[in-house]
């Protein structure tokens, strides 16, 4: 009983160390596909901050332009956030860790006319200097 119990604690302690932490700088870029279907690409960035199981951060399009990730959840895998832009528009984007500095995913939102658009986001964390 007593090298199953250890067995075990070791396990959860290997699970607790190798969990990923996201914090970094990320840039990358985002595919877009116009409602008229024209392609667009055009960089992208995430900085972020994890303390225990909560991420913070910011991210844009440009490193001038930096909005605060609202709504943050990150499950070990998925990261999910909403960023308010600068007119108010809401841009919602679904992530996952594809390995450990790398994400995959996409950003949703709503034109002024109704029209909805996703644009593909792949991020890969810097190196850290």
């Amino acid at each position: 009983m007593k090298l199953s119990l250890a067995f075990f604690l070791t396990i959860l302690l290997v699970s607790f160390a190798s969990a990923a932490d996201l914090t970094g700088h990320w840039p990358g870029q985002a595919e877009l596909t116009a409602p008229d279907g024209t392609q667009h690409s055009q960089g992208a960035f995430l900085d972020l901050k994890q303390e225990g199981t909560k991420v913070t951060g910011s991210g844009g399009t440009e490193q001038g332009e930096s909005l605060p990730l609202e709504d943050v959840q990150f499950d070990g895998k998925n990261l999910t956030f909403k960023v308010t832009g600068p007119d108010g528009r809401i841009y919602k984007s679904s992530l996952a860790l594809v390995s450990s500095d790398q994400l995959e995913g996409k950003l949703e939102f709503t034109m002024e006319d109704g029209t909805a658009v996703a644009a593909k986001l792949m991020l890969k964390r810097e190196a850290a200097k």
